[in-house]
C-alpha cells in the first residue's frame, strides 16, 4: 500500500472516530446516569483521533524521508493497526447502539450486559493507540533525523 492510500485510510478513520464520538455522546445523553464505561469510551476515541490527526500530518511528510530509511517505519505494521482499528470501531458502534436504543426502565440490565463488551473495545483501542503512537514516534524520529542531518 502506498503512502497516499495509508493517508486516505487515516483520514477515513478520523471520520469514523468523529462518527463514533457522536454515537457515544448520543448514548450518553440517553441515560440519566451514564455508565462510566461510556464516558471512558468517549475519552478513548478522542485520544485515538488526536493520535491519528498527528500521524496524518507526519504521513504527509513521508516523501522527505530517504527511500533507504523508509523500511524502518514499518508500513506493514501501520496497515495492520489501521485495519484492526477499523474493525474495532465497527464492532464498538454495534455495542454502543445497544446502550443508545434502551428504554430507561431496563438500562441497568443492558449496562450489565454491554459493560464487558465496551470495556474490551476500549482496551483494543488503547492497544491500537499505543501501536500508532510507537509508529508515530518512529516517523517523527525519521523526519527529525532528516532535518538534523541537513544542518550538518
Amino acid at each position: 500500500m502506498d503512502p497516499l492510500s495509508i493517508t486516505a485510510s487515516v483520514i477515513g478513520l478520523l471520520a469514523a472516530a468523529g462518527k463514533m464520538t457522536a454515537v457515544i455522546r448520543s448514548a450518553i445523553s440517553a441515560w440519566r446516569e451514564p455508565p462510566a464505561v461510556l464516558m471512558e469510551a468517549d475519552m478513548e476515541v478522542g485520544d485515538f483521533a488526536r493520535v491519528l490527526s498527528t500521524l496524518r500530518r507526519y504521513l504527509e511528510q513521508l516523501d522527505e524521508i530517504p527511500t533507504e530509511r523508509r523500511p524502518l517505519i514499518g508500513l506493514d505494521d501501520l496497515i495492520a493497526t489501521l485495519t484492526d482499528a477499523v474493525l474495532t470501531f465497527s464492532s464498538l458502534e454495534t455495542a454502543i447502539a445497544e446502550y443508545r436504543n434502551t428504554s430507561v426502565s431496563i438500562q441497568p440490565f443492558v449496562w450489565a450486559k454491554c459493560k464487558e463488551s465496551t470495556a474490551w473495545h476500549i482496551r483494543a483501542l488503547q492497544r491500537q493507540k499505543s501501536s500508532l503512537s510507537l509508529i508515530l514516534s518512529i516517523i517523527q524520529w525519521q523526519v527529525m533525523g532528516e532535518e538534523i542531518s541537513s544542518l550538518f
